[in-house]
């Protein structure tokens, strides 16, 4: 994964806040630099950079412009308004139509209103005309306004994740599928096992026809279990199901489609199925409050604050901060979650991390170390940080010189220049898990219980000040490192890929 791919898989992301029943003050209008906008009634507009993709994949990135305004609530018809139009500010001319299609609008209760294609949720199409009618969108030309309407209760905040699609529709292929609840555990469906709404699918391709661009696209599924990622070009494609509240898949996590061109439009692929077993007891999700990577083991990057990334590294030393190159723990991650008040006791609890990629090697053997967090006097509770070194990043970082927060050094070695020394730790285990590197790939989550850690933390025996992760494994030459998917992947992917714990409530 490297930040082109991050790049291309931010698409839009629009708040809109309407005024009447919140004495909250709205946000200021405007880019957020994140790739995101927020919009406030009476008035306020924008204007951002988004991807668009058209029939040869995704082009030229960044050089279509959506702009919003005169954001308005309308009594008649219950429904916040927002006038949007495009402009192409690149040299390319893809072909007309151009449309505007919601990938995702939260949140649930907002019913999207006049779509072209009648859709009234994920999937909703808006077409864009221009003035000039010739069947190109050249460079420079601008769209005339188009209304989006959300319908929504006065004073509740809507928010959208949006492409701009050009080129004719049935030239595009899709690809559907569904995700079932598997009660029998035997990844086939039977009549009585339901749809599981909500769950993120992820859409990966490397290999795009007619685009050198890597892409990555997310949906939820529907309310009965079904998703669709529709105006694919030809090429190959990799879908995978994410996480969901702890269930195991019960059919391969990974379906890899290739869709043809005929001549005459793009195939359809249907059936792309995910199955989940069916727990019988009940589970919550909790997300981290706080995540961060340190690392000792680069001797220019001692004071670097990487807060904001979207990923979390675990791995050894390249040769820097006196460690040989190939030593063992030079990178760690820290994490932290904000646990609530349980009216019954937890059974189990596991931290789950998605994998976003193995930066080095093709089988390399890991063991992932949980330790609790002690109290550290004045560097417990930890800061995150606001550092991060990828465009787009998340609103607040800065570059990692010159951000505040967890600090990968101790006072007592050089200084501390922009930081505070990173907390102590427990050195007994609080979890442990073992694996090699050609048994996972990307999107997999690992698993680690953590429930006597949990546990105590809920009780109070323990200050939550959160955990470390380490990778104590190393053959002394190879340098190897993970990277996790961190809290702050959500504001590139608004999936549910970042750390998490899963709680089994009991009686």
């Amino acid at each position: 994964m490297n930040a082109k791919r991050f790049r291309i898989a931010l698409l839009l992301m629009i708040f809109l806040a309407a005024t009447g029943c919140s004495d909250d003050p709205a946000a200021p209008p405007g880019d957020t630099g994140d790739g995101s906008a927020v919009i406030a009634a009476g008035g306020g507009s924008f204007e951002m950079p988004v991807a668009c993709v058209g029939p040869d994949g995704y082009f030229e990135d960044g050089a279509f412009l959506l702009r919003g305004g005169n954001l308005r609530y309308d009594d008649q018809r219950q429904a916040l308004a927002v006038d949007l139009t495009v402009t192409n500010l690149g040299a390319y001319a893809p072909p007309e139509p151009v449309r505007l299609v919601l990938q995702a609008v939260m949140p649930d209760s907002a019913v999207v209103i006049g779509a072209d294609n009648g859709l009234t949720g994920p999937g909703a199409a808006f077409v864009f005309e221009f003035a000039n009618d010739d069947g190109i969108w050249t460079s420079g030309e601008i769209s005339f306004p188009r209304t989006v309407m959300f319908g929504i209760d006065p004073g509740v905040a809507v928010a959208f994740v949006g492409e701009i699609h050009a080129g004719p529709g049935d030239v595009g292929g899709a690809i559907r599928g569904l995700v079932w609840n598997d009660f029998d555990e035997d990844g086939v469906r039977d009549p009585d096992e339901p749809g599981l709404p909500g769950v993120p699918i992820l859409l990966v391709s490397d290999d795009i026809q007619g685009s050198p661009l890597p892409m990555i696209r997310h949906t939820e599924t529907g309310p009965e279990g079904r998703y669709e990622f529709g105006s694919l070009a030809a090429g190959y494609f990799d879908v995978s199901a994410a996480p969901y509240l702890g269930r195991e898949l019960t059919t391969p996590e990974l379906i890899h489609v290739l869709l043809t061109d005929s001549g005459g439009g793009v195939a359809d692929f249907e059936g792309a199925d995910f199955g989940y077993s069916g727990l019988p007891y009940p589970l919550i999700s909790v997300r981290a409050s706080a995540d961060a990577t340190v690392r000792t083991d680069l001797d220019d990057r001692r004071n670097d604050n990487y807060g904001l990334d979207p990923h979390l590294d675990v791995g050894g030393g390249r040769g820097g901060g006196g460690m040989p190159y190939g030593s063992a723990d030079g990178i760690r991650s820290l994490i932290r979650f904000d646990l609530p008040e349980f009216a019954a006791p937890i059974e189990h609890a596991w931290l789950e991390l998605t994998i976003l990629e193995f930066v080095e090697g093709w089988d390399q053997s890991y063991r992932l170390d949980v330790h609790r967090i002690v109290d550290s006097g004045d560097r417990t509770p930890w800061i995150e940080g606001n550092g991060s070194e990828w465009d787009p990043s998340v609103p607040g970082a800065v570059w990692v010189d010159e951000a505040y927060g967890v600090a990968w050094v101790g006072a007592g070695d050089g200084g501390d220049a922009t930081n505070v020394t990173r907390p102590d730790f427990d050195p007994r285990l609080s979890g442990s898990v073992e694996f090699r590197q050609a048994d996972l790939a990307p999107w997999d989550f690992v698993r680690i219980e953590v429930t006597e850690l949990v546990q105590g933390w809920i009780s109070g025996a323990y200050p939550n000040h959160g955990l470390v992760l380490r990778d104590i494994t190393s053959d002394g030459t190879h340098f190897k490192q993970i990277r996790f998917a961190s809290k702050d992947v959500l504001s590139l992917l608004p999936v549910e890929m970042g750390p998490r714990l899963v709680l089994e409530i009991g009686d």
